[in-house]
């Protein structure tokens, strides 16, 4: 049986809570209430600013703008998130990330996908071929396994690495990006 933990829908604005377009909630669709959102105005991403096909997207600006929600363990659980990053050179960002905790799916300054975890030093598993480019449009995704994580790229898993969860490696509760996100 599949199970939806949290189900972000950009293109449904009635699940957007925004003030002159800066995002202060995204309602989760899952019906598990694990709806995102942010208070600090600065660090609000925006809605009704860029399109993918035609449907909204969320814009984030890559620096600080981020939505939280509640930690959400993935371990044995799959990840897909509609990507199109606007500046891929201008320093590393996160896709996804823990709320205190070191997980990140991310994207650095080449445009390489990767997966990092841990307190001090990351344990990077890269995804190969990775390398997304400006302002085309992506479907990334991950699967946490036993011991392993596999991650894809518009739908060919290419790429596994070693991936013991341990405690909390396998924790995501915010997403930050540089660009836009449909999810």
């Amino acid at each position: 049986e599949i199970s939806t933990l949290l189900w972000l829908d950009a293109s449904d604005s009635n699940t957007i809570e925004d003030t002159a377009g800066a995002v202060s909630q995204w309602q989760d669709k899952s019906g598990q209430s694990n709806h995102a959102s942010e208070s600090t105005g600065s660090k609000q991403p925006i809605t009704n600013s860029t399109s993918l096909n035609g449907l909204n997207t969320i814009d984030f600006d890559g620096t600080d703008d981020r939505l939280r929600f509640n930690n959400i363990d993935l371990y044995q659980k799959a990840i897909f998130v509609v990507y199109s990053p606007d500046d891929v050179s201008s320093a590393t960002s996160i896709i996804i990330g823990g709320n205190g905790f070191n997980n990140q799916l991310r994207q650095n300054t080449t445009g390489a996908l990767s997966y990092a975890s841990g307190t001090s030093a990351y344990d990077s598993h890269p995804l190969s071929p990775s390398n997304v480019s400006n302002n085309q449009t992506f479907l990334f995704s991950t699967l946490f396994e036993t011991n392993q994580m596999s991650m894809g790229l518009n739908g060919s898993y290419n790429s596994s690495g070693t991936h013991n969860p341990g405690t909390n490696g396998s924790l995501f509760g915010h997403i930050a990006a540089r660009g836009a996100i449909a999810a």
